[in-house]
């Protein structure tokens, strides 16, 4: 059986490691700058309805979208950010449910596709894409645009919370 002395050495390098190991993890979860990683979440508002967003404004997250997930929370959605008008074009790549899909153009709906379906298989995929040239497109759970009855010419109220200001 080890000494007592020796006992209280191992604890205290137990302690120690813990203490390490505990701080470099409050660290990085508070203090270190971590925004490459960090999910940028804002709140969009049609009408009476709002959304808690997620944001996409790079092009590797765009890319992905909503691919491989299960779903979309009730009031939540993803919205993407460009930085220059495009009619661009969205695919169901690896999709697991259906979305619609609103086009905005600045503040304003632009165009609409409800109830885009998931595809039976990842190849020849369509592609949805707004008929005039838009800066944000908001992906949501199938149905809600029917529910809520957004139309094209609706006002959109963005509020990114990272930046504090509305766009």
């Amino acid at each position: 059986m080890l000494k007592m002395p020796v006992m209280k050495k191992l604890f205290a390098l137990l302690l120690l490691f813990l203490f390490i190991f505990g701080g470099y993890r409050v660290y990085t979860k508070y203090f270190a700058d971590n925004s490459a990683n960090l999910v940028t979440r804002s709140t969009i508002q049609i009408g009476e309805t709002r959304y808690t967003v997620e944001v996409v404004d790079s092009d590797d997250k765009r890319a992905l979208g909503l691919s491989g997930r299960e779903s979309l929370l009730p009031e939540h959605g993803m919205l993407f950010l460009f930085d220059v008008k495009d009619t661009y074009a969205f695919w169901m790549k690896d999709m697991k449910f259906p979305i619609d899909i609103v086009w905005i153009d600045e503040n304003i709906i632009a165009d609409i596709y409800e109830n885009v379906p998931v595809p039976l298989a990842n190849v020849n995929l369509p592609r949805y894409q707004a008929h005039k040239p838009v800066n944000k497109v908001l992906e949501v759970n199938a149905g809600e645009v029917k529910n809520h009855g957004f139309k094209i010419g609706d006002v959109v109220q963005i509020t990114l919370l990272n930046s504090a200001k509305k766009r």
